[in-house]
């Protein structure tokens, strides 16, 4: 991946947000959210239906050495 490549894909991920939702059987979904007010929102969604819900910031990083799809 070139410098300018990599560069570009770190833009495109900077700000991701994880919502992780308990469920009833005591498992846990995450989801991706691209900026904040979505991420939210799927917390509260989860929040009023009874699940304990989580936003969590993250961040991913590009890995080198892939090909391109």
């Amino acid at each position: 991946m070139k410098q300018a490549d990599n560069i570009t894909a770190t833009a495109l991920v900077t700000g991701v947000h994880v919502v992780v939702v308990e469920t009833p059987a005591g498992k846990y979904r995450r989801r991706v959210y691209f900026n904040l007010p979505s991420a939210q929102t799927a917390a509260d969604r989860a929040a009023m239906a009874g699940h304990p819900a989580h936003v969590i910031l993250c961040q991913l990083m590009p890995v080198s050495g892939g090909e391109s799809l």
